[in-house]
């Protein structure tokens, strides 16, 4: 199986590294588009910026507002939304994997780290 991930240049090293870590057992393919940020792509920015994909799965990012439908029945491959946090992707597929460098800090308040 062959997955095309696409992706805007603000994240597309993250998302290359955490294929990488992954080892999954699927080939992948990073598309970068011409866009910052991913998840301001429309589906008509996709179908003219990304080339014909040679994939069985093209994945957009999960907080793309691109209903994946819409890019099936123009580009002929199946589309889905990948996890809102590419982080979350290893869970996404199955190859789960800590969150290394995820943050060091708490994000619950000190008043309720006690409860």
């Amino acid at each position: 199986m062959k997955i095309v991930f696409i992706t805007g240049k603000l994240a597309e090293r993250a998302l290359r590294e955490t294929l990488g870590a992954m080892e999954a057992e699927f080939d992948y393919e990073v598309a970068v588009l011409k866009i910052t940020v991913a998840a301001l792509m429309t589906t008509p920015f996709i179908l003219r910026s990304l080339p014909a994909p040679d994939c069985d799965l093209l994945m957009i990012p999960g907080l793309c507002r691109v209903e994946p439908e819409a890019l099936e029945q123009s580009l002929g491959v199946k589309v889905e939304k990948g996890p809102k946090d590419l982080r979350d992707l290893p869970y996404y597929f199955g190859v789960e994997k800590k969150r290394e460098g995820y943050g060091g800090k708490s994000m619950t308040p000190p008043a309720c780290r006690s409860m």
